[in-house]
């Protein structure tokens, strides 16, 4: 495994990617200056660094990603899997039938998931496991940990299935997995934006000496093999 970067501890950046956002950073410096407020560090063309995903391709991030599991021991063995909608049903009506769910709510779960994955952007979430980054977000993101199956079945179920949903929300348990996030298997969408962040978090931490929190969330195209997670951990769920 590569060195893994922490995006919110400067001191985890290799002399590599701090060469690459050196120029971008002064840039920016020049241009904005050192006296205005930081969250007016918002000038930067995100479009001029579409040419840059090349450069970072051999980069490895730390990300986390929140979810409920009913073992964390297929966690460790397994990894975490892409989201593929028919798997995903599988393990859910996995779940449903060991609760001794009705068959008539299984196929009602069934078909408002799919109901659901049809649905506009929501389709995006096919093929890929959403993260975010750095570790000081993971309260923000409960959410995605409420229950079994994550945001899709909160969406999917809880107003107007709250009995099904209900079975996913108490037969599992919320944790954050930690993991190693190669820049190459980063959805490529948002890749720019994450670029953003990197050039801003270098210049006011590094160029500045003041505190930026970094925050980003995205998703990566690739699973996540069990020797990329670096640690699970339970979560507490705010909402609960």
């Amino acid at each position: 495994m590569k060195e893994i970067i922490d995006t919110d501890n400067i001191e985890t950046y290799p002399l590599k990617l701090k060469n690459i956002l050196q120029p971008y950073a002064e840039n920016l410096y020049a241009r904005c200056g050192k006296n205005i407020a930081l969250d007016e560090y918002e000038s930067i063309d995100i479009s001029e660094l579409n040419h840059l995903s090349e450069s970072m391709s051999d980069f490895v991030f730390k990300a986390y990603h929140n979810t409920r599991v009913c073992s964390v021991e297929s966690i460790k063995k397994e990894g975490i899997v892409l989201l593929k909608r028919e798997s995903y049903l599988a393990r859910m009506q996995k779940l449903l039938k060991e609760c001794a769910v009705s068959k008539n709510e299984i196929m009602i779960f069934s078909k408002a998931i799919r109901e659901y994955l049809n649905i506009g952007f929501e389709n995006l979430r096919e093929g890929c496991i959403s993260f975010y980054m750095p570790k000081a977000q993971s309260q923000r993101y409960d959410a995605y940990a409420e229950n079994f199956g994550g945001e899709i079945a909160k969406h999917a179920l809880k107003d107007q299935y709250p009995s099904i949903y209900n079975y996913l929300k108490t037969n599992s348990e919320p944790i954050t997995i930690e993991f190693a996030a190669p820049f190459s298997s980063f959805v490529k969408y948002r890749n720019d934006i994450f670029m953003a962040q990197l050039i801003k978090k270098y210049l006011i931490s590094y160029i500045i000496n003041k505190d930026f929190e970094f925050g980003f969330d995205s998703a990566v195209i690739k699973p996540i093999l069990p020797e990329q997670i670096i640690s699970i951990k339970h979560l507490d769920v705010l909402s609960f």
